[in-house]
């Protein structure tokens, strides 16, 4: 037998062909990512080539790959993800030429997938952002990837006042409910981050719920409530609609919701309501005083959440005129001082905020209408 040939046997049982067991990640059209390769460590040195071919043609190679323990990440290379939708990728790895230079036989598959698609579409960091301002669909094409929610309904209406003694007593809206899996932020009313979700590659519809209307009907025992935000098997309930304060010396209930509507109050003898009730992990119930309940730290405030890269502030209560909190998230105008607006003029709580109605300002006004909600969802292709 020829010197050479048994040479190479020789360096082949010394050496075993490197292995890869999994692939971890997706290879996705057009968009950078990376993929885990979980290769048996004890077949290679430090570093390793990794192949991507397809079909028998080597397309491209990652040279010199970092091997951390069983692990390998190596980014997908434009010349593999710009291959047409649904080619399949084998991938292979070689050993440095220390450990013998082998190539894996076999390797392992990978299919090139479409992007998800649906609502407005942005990067931060790692992570691919899909900001719905009104209801739609996400087309999901990745199967069992985790994403990330915020899911936040439409605000609650205020109350009308109605009454004839004086004080500005309607409730005001509560929040639209808000729930969060975003990690290290909260969920409403400052519970714990829920968990992401993995949902299946599949059109996927979303619902933005739309801001009440104010309560501007006398009636003691509202029932309205903003509508509710949904993803997959999120749900947020809608804010619950403020009471009123009527001409009868009796003052209205605010409605359950998310964030439950604050109670109408009397300031001549009359009946007195009740606040709405929240939902726990969604929104505080409303207030005794003329306050919503919010999906923050109660009355006046809202959640921050830093889903799409920068603040974005959902699901206040509402509360009234100049002296409420920052527009347009608390449903009332900016501070501004002893300024007020004209008497009778109902504030509208603004789109996309989830914030409850501000209520009614003077004797004989209308309450404002609930902020409608928004559905933020995010993932990481690694």
């Amino acid at each position: 037998m020829p010197f050479g040939a048994t040479r190479n046997i020789e360096r082949a049982s010394k050496f075993p062909f490197p292995v890869i067991s999994a692939i971890d990640g997706y290879i996705v059209n057009d968009l950078s990512s990376n993929l885990n390769l979980t290769v048996d460590a004890d077949t290679v040195g430090s570093t390793v080539d990794v192949l991507f071919y397809d079909g028998a043609t080597l397309i491209t190679t990652n040279t010199a790959q970092t091997v951390s323990g069983s692990t390998v990440t190596t980014s997908t290379p434009s010349s593999v993800r710009t291959k047409t939708v649904g080619t399949t990728i084998t991938v292979k790895i070689k050993a440095a030429a220390v450990d013998g230079g082998l190539t894996s036989l076999t390797g392992q598959t990978a299919t090139v997938y479409s992007p998800p698609t649906g609502g407005t579409i942005t990067t931060t960091g790692n992570y691919r952002v899909h900001t719905f301002t009104s209801s739609g669909t996400f087309g999901n094409t990745l199967p069992s990837i985790p994403i990330q929610y915020v899911v936040c309904a439409g605000g609650g209406g205020g109350g009308r006042d109605d009454q004839s003694y004086g004080g500005n007593n309607a409730g005001s809206g509560g929040g639209g409910g808000y729930r969060s899996s975003v990690p290290g932020e909260n969920s409403g009313r400052l519970s714990s981050a829920e968990s992401a979700v993995a949902t299946p590659a599949s059109n996927h519809s979303i619902t933005v719920g739309a801001g009440a209307s104010a309560n501007n009907t006398n009636n003691d025992s509202p029932t309205a409530k903003g509508g509710s935000s949904t993803f997959y098997t999120i749900t947020s309930t809608g804010g619950g609609v403020g009471g009123v304060c009527g001409f009868d010396s009796s003052a209205g209930s605010g409605a359950n919701g998310g964030g439950g509507g604050g109670r109408g109050a009397q300031s001549a003898p009359g009946t007195m309501g009740t606040a709405g009730t929240g939902i726990a992990g969604q929104g505080y119930d409303g207030t005794t005083g003329p306050g919503g309940g919010a999906g923050g730290t109660g009355t006046d405030s809202y959640i921050t959440t830093y889903i799409t890269g920068s603040a974005t502030r959902l699901g206040s209560a509402g509360y009234w005129g100049a002296d409420g909190g920052s527009s347009p998230y608390c449903g009332g105008i900016q501070n501004v001082g002893s300024e007020e607006e004209p008497s009778g003029i109902p504030i509208h709580t603004a789109a996309n905020t989830g914030g409850g109605g501000a209520k009614a300002h003077s004797n004989g006004g209308d309450g404002g209408n609930g902020g409608s909600g928004m559905v933020i969802l995010r993932y990481t292709l690694l």
